[in-house]
């Protein structure tokens, strides 16, 4: 249909074109055929007029068209516009060429080329009217029906009007289910969702190998009257702040108690307090050092052993005997006491250069040497 409109129109300005040319110059002819006055002058000179007017204004339009294909001159309201009023000046034309009676140019008293310039001159003009006719009403038809689907048709570009859509049949509507028009229904309600917050994911369910209805059993003293039992619940355990580890406080080494560092716990932080609670470290057996009581932290606070408590080892030179002397009997019976003497605290530090008593040093002096066995020269008996 689009094509068929196009071609329609080129074909009406050909025709238009031709028309015109005839018209102007077969009116130049008759104008030089007539006698200077009369009715026939007047309408010479309009119809000069017109057809130079329509030659003027179509190559015009087709200039314009081949420039720029979406210019105004081709907008289907000034098509419109310009074919309305050529058809209504064409048909003046018409009309007054044919209401002078041609009878008495072509008689037996007028001239032979007045007769013909004046018969082309009205068939010129009717074929040029008749055709602007046709056109404006094939036009306004196109309009028309085109216009129920789209009421901005004439605002549209001629080239660009798609009038295939004028032929295009419209599907009824479906049929409305029959209902009686005394029967009010309310009307219907949808019930607006409430928002639900999600219940979070249980904290170390990934991690663990036990449901959520694992119930752990904490480590406790048999001896305790009750023992607290936690159940995983299935909202989200609230876990708190990572604590920074305690400071490990350095106490001196003893020999009664060993240090026991606590082994790795798997329970969670939260947990590990409630636990540690219910713990009791093991007591171990107080085993000696093995340096003893080495390093001392004050000298003159320990307990010394006295002198006298010394066992010396026994000297090349002498001999053992079975016989005690009174000294050795003397120093053995003060050794308990002066030993007694030193365990006790002392409460005041003695001041001043210390003496030793002579009763000490004949304790701890060793007897004389016998060395009368010794010498190689014996005395005879």
């Amino acid at each position: 249909m689009r094509s068929t409109l196009l071609l329609v129109r080129y074909l009406v300005f050909g025709l238009f074109i031709i028309c015109n040319a005839v018209v102007c110059s077969a009116a130049v002819w008759n104008r030089s055929l007539v006698p200077a006055e009369g009715q026939m002058m007047q309408i010479d000179i309009y119809l000069i007029f017109l057809g130079a007017l329509g030659i003027v204004f179509i190559f015009s339009i087709i200039f314009l068209e081949i420039l720029s294909s979406n210019h105004f001159t081709g907008l289907v309201w000034f098509e419109c516009t310009w074919i309305v009023l050529f058809w209504l000046l064409e048909l003046a034309g018409a009309a007054a060429i044919t209401a002078v009676s041609p009878g008495w140019f072509c008689g037996s008293g007028g001239s032979r080329s007045l007769c013909v310039s004046t018969q082309v001159l009205q068939a010129f003009t009717w074929i040029c009217t008749i055709t602007m006719l046709a056109y404006v009403c094939f036009l306004m038809l196109s309009i028309i029906s085109h216009y129920k689907t789209d009421p901005d048709v004439w605002h549209l570009c001629i080239r660009n009007l798609k009038w295939s859509q004028t032929r295009q049949c419209l599907r009824s509507m479906p049929n409305s289910p029959v209902s009686s028009g005394f029967k009010t229904k309310a009307p219907v309600t949808f019930a607006a969702p409430l928002p639900r917050r999600p219940v979070p994911n249980a904290i170390y369910t990934h991690r663990v190998g036990l449901s959520s209805e694992y119930e752990i059993e904490l480590f406790g003293d048999p001896c305790s009257p009750s023992v607290e039992t936690f159940t995983a619940s299935p909202m989200a355990i609230m876990v708190p702040p990572a604590l920074p580890p305690p400071a490990r406080v350095h106490h001196p080494r003893s020999s009664d108690a060993a240090v026991v560092e606590p082994a790795p716990s798997l329970y969670p932080i939260s947990m590990q307090s409630h636990i540690s609670s219910h713990r009791k470290t093991p007591s171990l057996p107080a085993t000696p050092s093995p340096l003893g009581e080495w390093p001392r932290s004050n000298a003159l606070d320990q307990t010394t052993t006295s002198r006298a408590n010394r066992v010396f080892p026994p000297t090349s030179f002498t001999f053992p005997s079975n016989t005690r002397t009174s000294s050795e009997v003397a120093s053995a019976e003060t050794a308990p006491s002066s030993s007694s003497q030193n365990l006790l605290p002392r409460t005041r530090k003695p001041s001043g250069p210390r003496s030793r008593s002579s009763s000490t040093e004949s304790q701890h002096k060793p007897p004389p040497l016998d060395l009368s066995s010794v010498s190689a020269f014996k005395e005879p008996r």
